[in-house]
């Protein structure tokens, strides 16, 4: 597995954990935003699902998930701090998805 492949796992990991904590956790506006977070994670996950077909990949994913965990709360509390608009969610410090909702391509809420 090469660097290129790794940095796209990840990327495309946390980018769908932080969106997957914005349509779970965020309640301000919410009807505002549920369609393009829906969006965005159907499309994350899509991507991430094709290259997870391989064994290496999958093990890897699993691997990094506290790591990219960790990177998609980060991400997703600056956001929302850098609003100023909004109250900040009480997003998890750890991960509150399975493996399986994390995969799944009808799970959107806890």
């Amino acid at each position: 597995m090469g660097n290129r492949d790794k940095r796209e796992i990840n990327s495309l990991s946390y980018r769908l954990l932080s969106h997957l904590l914005f349509y779970c956790y965020w309640t301000d506006h919410r009807e505002l935003y549920l369609n393009g977070w829906q969006t965005e994670i159907d499309n994350f996950r899509n991507d991430l699902l094709a290259l997870l077909e391989s064994k290496t990949y999958y093990n890897y994913f699993l691997n990094q998930l506290e790591t990219n965990y960790d990177k998609a709360l980060k991400m997703a509390k600056k956001k929302v701090e850098r609003s100023k608009l909004y109250t900040l969610p009480s997003f998890p410090q750890n991960c509150p998805f399975t493996i399986e909702q994390i995969l799944d391509e009808d799970f959107y809420e806890v």
